[in-house]
């Protein structure tokens, strides 16, 4: 470091206007601080008014996989199917 350097951080240091260092660190602090509260409240906030679901971890919750719910929906489509069938057959016997 150069002697201009050194000399001219002592004189900023002395200077009465200039901030302190360690008040500038706390001022990133509590702007840090600030800034995560208020990412935290705002995310909070969103996940509240969408109806957020919680899953208990573990075995104990019944099983919600993409599998069991494409297979649940293809059951019930078979079903329609199958109702919607036999409604035709029965209005085409009753018209001849």
């Amino acid at each position: 470091m150069s002697v201009r350097k050194s000399a001219r951080r002592r004189s900023l240091a002395r200077d009465p206007g200039a901030p302190q260092a360690s008040v500038v660190r706390s001022q990133r602090r509590l702007s840090r601080g600030i800034l995560l509260t208020g990412t935290s409240v705002l995310a909070l906030s969103l996940a509240a008014s969408d109806g957020a679901l919680a899953r208990p971890f573990g075995s104990f919750a019944t099983s919600t996989s993409a599998p069991t719910i494409a297979g649940d929906a293809a059951t019930a489509a078979a079903q329609q199917a199958t109702a919607v069938a036999t409604q035709s057959q029965n209005a085409l016997a009753r018209a001849t």
